[in-house]
């Protein structure tokens, strides 16, 4: 779970990374950029057939709002992340109840982080902190 938690968390960084970078130097960012950059990171570490659902989706008063997507996979969102705007990202690893030997396993694990994000004119704000940086084991 550590390691599957650590490609989720690094998958998240990498994509935030991106859109730091971007909306700071005035470049234009893609939802299905931002998208890649995610599911690239969960791809290189062996989970790409894990990962089944877009980085993230829009956020406003509907929660699930009108507005760009992080994603490109459901749909290839060619709109680009502008100021004043608020999404998620949101990647996750699901892993079946069957090994990949196909015997049994216990029970099958799903790990996802999810942050919220705001665009300003210069800069982009996560609005959830402080950030995930780990998982406790409770047992």
């Amino acid at each position: 779970m550590l390691e599957v938690f650590g490609v989720v968390a690094k998958a998240r960084d990498t994509a935030i990374e991106l859109i730091v970078q971007r909306v700071g130097d005035g470049q234009a960012l893609h939802g299905w950029e931002v998208d890649d950059a995610a599911r690239g990171v969960i791809a290189a570490a062996g989970y790409g057939d894990f990962f089944i659902h877009r980085t993230g989706h829009s956020l406003d008063t509907t929660i699930h709002g009108s507005g760009v997507n992080i994603d490109n996979l459901e749909t290839r969102d060619r709109r680009s992340l502008i100021p004043h705007v608020m999404f998620t990202v949101e990647p996750g690893i699901y892993l079946p109840a069957f090994d990949f030997d196909g015997s049994a396993a216990p029970k099958g694990i799903g790990l996802r982080t999810e942050i919220n994000c705001l665009v300003l004119p210069d800069r982009v704000e996560v609005t959830t902190l402080p950030v995930q940086s780990e998982i406790v084991t409770l047992m």
